[in-house]
């Protein structure tokens, strides 16, 4: 994609009931921010159509609205096809490709560390080519700070 996602705004409207219903029970958050998860949610989607992007821990409110899209797959593929031409996966790291970390932290440290802030910079820099700086600072600023594990598991019904 090379045009910014945010003047593409049909995805961005794309809305399911169920889905926001289910994660409404799941998580003790207003109706305003569920639907704004979700928008969020959806941008992160289009932009898995880029290469090399993965989902790092600071957008894990995000990963738990994507695995409740999910989980009404019908309704995902339907909006995967129809915004994207595909389905978009949502493929975790191996288990071969966590031990090769691993076992690069301990043998180069500085490699390690290294590749994995090259990945960092390659998708915050295609977070803000695609969406702005506005999603960048709600992602890596904001959300990191208000969306802790320990706060996603305190608002759990």
């Amino acid at each position: 994609m090379s045009v910014s996602l945010l003047s593409e705004q049909a995805y961005l409207e794309y809305t399911d009931e169920n889905v926001l219903f289910r994660f409404s029970n799941l998580y003790d958050l207003p109706e305003e921010e569920i639907t704004d998860l979700f928008r969020e949610t959806k941008k992160f989607i289009a932009i898995c159509t880029e290469p090399d992007i993965y989902i790092n821990d600071d957008l894990l409110i995000i990963d738990e609205m994507w695995h409740n899209f999910i989980l009404f797959t019908p309704v995902y593929a339907s909006f995967c096809t129809s915004f994207f031409q595909r389905f978009i996966h949502h493929i975790p790291l191996s288990k071969k490709e966590k031990e090769a970390f691993l076992k690069q932290e301990k043998t180069d440290p500085e490699k390690a560390r290294t590749a994995y802030m090259g990945r960092e910079e390659r998708l915050i820099s295609t977070v803000y080519e695609l969406c702005g700086e506005e999603t960048v600072i709600k992602w890596f600023s904001e959300y990191p700070e208000k969306y802790t594990r320990e706060y996603i598991k305190s608002i759990q019904k």
